[in-house]
């Protein structure tokens, strides 16, 4: 997907798979790339059965070494049921009050996660003063 990616002026792109921790983490390629995950257990993309190693970025912590509370961050995530773990490290290490909008398509169906779990962390990252939304409940 990296070379994909049209280069822009003051842009950095970080070839990592976006995670909790900083170091590697084993990623499932998909059929088609885009629906790939660090979830073996998502249900569709016809993921591969061995990962591959792939480096990983804790984001929250990124985003604190790398912007200020002055600075607005829009985030638009969408990386295939890893969104659950992310954002809770996120609520947990309170790097979540960085970002001012967040947009965040759910795929509790595609990784057996309970739709009310969308609720809980929309509504916990609401109390910290993020704008969330989410797309509708993926099916």
């Amino acid at each position: 997907m990296i070379p994909q990616i049209p280069k822009k002026p003051n842009t950095t792109i970080l070839n990592k798979a976006i995670w909790t921790h900083d170091g590697t983490v084993e990623f499932y390629l998909a059929e088609d790339t885009l629906g790939s995950s660090v979830l073996g257990n998502k249900k569709t993309g016809n993921l591969a059965k061995t990962p591959t190693k792939v480096d990983s970025v804790d984001f929250g912590q990124w985003l604190k070494n790398n912007f200020s509370r002055d600075d607005y961050i829009f985030v638009k995530l969408d990386i295939e049921g890893a969104e659950y773990d992310v954002l809770e490290n996120m609520l947990k290490d309170g790097t979540i009050v960085l970002v001012d909008r967040l947009y965040v398509e759910f795929h509790n169906v595609k990784v057996n996660v309970p739709a009310e779990r969308d609720d809980e962390l929309l509504t916990a990252i609401k109390k910290m003063g993020v704008d969330a939304k989410a797309t509708p409940i993926c099916t």
